[in-house]
This record gives structure tokens, sequence and C-alpha cells, in this order.
């Protein structure tokens, strides 16, 4: 059980969010961005994880990784589509 939530919450989820930074930061070059991106999403792990069973919790965490892979796919096409020679960057 806890090999699943690692994969989950470490592999889906933050390589996930780690596009998301990647991209960002390209875009803007400002690491300030990127640096309040990682407190606002570490600090929502605090405030917002809900304190629940270990179930309930990997399914909180399977939608919100589910969720964010949508964001990544979202910006992949909407970047791939104003500038055809651009990869995410």
């Amino acid at each position: 059980m806890m090999l699943l939530w690692f994969v989950i919450f470490w592999l889906f989820s933050m390589t996930a969010y780690r596009i998301l930074m990647t991209w960002v930061y390209a875009r803007t070059r400002s690491v300030l961005v990127a640096i309040l991106m990682h407190a606002g999403y570490t600090g929502s792990l605090v405030v917002m994880s809900p304190a629940i069973s270990m179930e309930k919790g990997m399914l909180w965490q399977t939608a919100f990784a589910v969720g964010l892979w949508l964001i990544v796919v979202i910006v992949a096409f909407s970047t791939a589509r104003l500038d055809p020679k651009s990869h995410l960057g």
C-alpha cells in the first residue's frame, strides 16, 4: 500500500508539477515565480491535504495527479498549436 502511495504521490503528481514549473520558468525566466509555485504547492500539501484514511487519501491524490497531467497535456497542445517548432519550451 505504501509503494502505491509513493508511486502516485512522488512519481505521478510531482513529475507533472515539475513539468509545469519548468514550463512556467521557461516562459517567464522568473525564479521568483518558480519559487512561489513551489511554495504554493508545498504549503497546500499541509493545508489542503485531507486528514482522512489512507484509502481516501490515495483517491484524492490520484485525482490530483490526473488533474495535473490534464493541465500538462493542455499546455503541451496549446504550446504546440501556437508554436509548432516549440517542444514545451
